[in-house]
């Protein structure tokens, strides 16, 4: 018997001889309660040290080159609307120095470095979009990943931009996030245009996020 995270790595086995009948797959997943807080906007910044007069775009998670991180970074300056300042949690300590020295000089950027983990929900609430940048150059991150990140990031009811891949079809689809071509800082860009565009439809799909 074989549980995969993935229909992607599903596929896989049964390609190289597994019987589908004896595959289960069950997605990650994340407690709403962790995440959903009964918290403002506002006061989530407050709580983090994040300016109340931006709009933030939230990452969180690694920094290794196939979750993309560098891709949201480039895309600031495609960024239209002003006031955005792109928030960067997670990533080991030499990850984190690394990126910093490739892009600590972009002023729209805040990259934090690995938070406590009690923080990551309250980093969510404090956020207009939250961020799944993964890259389409690696078959992992576009077929067989089941991003726990995603699973936390529907639990908090916040508009989502991602990665237009299989993996993360998935689960998503146009009714509850916003999709840019992956590894494109430009598409991306226009994605993050778009919700601060019609930012009652982003929640809209955002809710319907957190109830699926």
């Amino acid at each position: 018997k074989i549980v995969t995270i993935s229909e992607g790595l599903n596929n896989l086995y049964t390609s190289l001889g597994a019987k589908e009948e004896n595959i289960l797959t069950a997605p990650d997943g994340a407690d709403i309660d962790r995440f959903d807080l009964d918290i403002s906007r506002e006061s989530a910044r407050s709580e983090v040290g994040l300016p109340k007069d931006k709009k933030i775009v939230l990452y969180k998670g690694s920094l290794i080159p196939w979750k993309g991180a560098g891709t949201l970074a480039d895309s600031s300056k495609y960024i239209n609307h002003k006031d955005v300042e792109i928030v960067f949690i997670g990533g080991t300590e030499e990850d984190v120095v690394n990126f910093k020295k490739d892009y600590g000089n972009d002023k729209r950027l805040s990259i934090r470095g690995n938070r406590p983990r009690k923080e990551t929900p309250i980093y969510q609430k404090s956020a207009d979009i939250l961020v799944i940048p993964n890259s389409a150059k690696e078959d992992i991150s576009k077929l067989y990943t089941s991003p726990m990140k995603l699973f936390g990031y529907m639990a908090g009811g916040v508009p989502i931009v991602a990665s237009d891949l299989p993996s993360i079809r998935e689960i998503l689809g146009e009714s509850d996030a916003y999709f840019f071509t992956p590894d494109d800082a430009k598409s991306l860009a226009g994605a993050i245009d778009q919700v601060f565009s019609n930012y009652d439809e982003a929640q809209t799909r955002a809710d319907r996020s957190l109830e699926k």
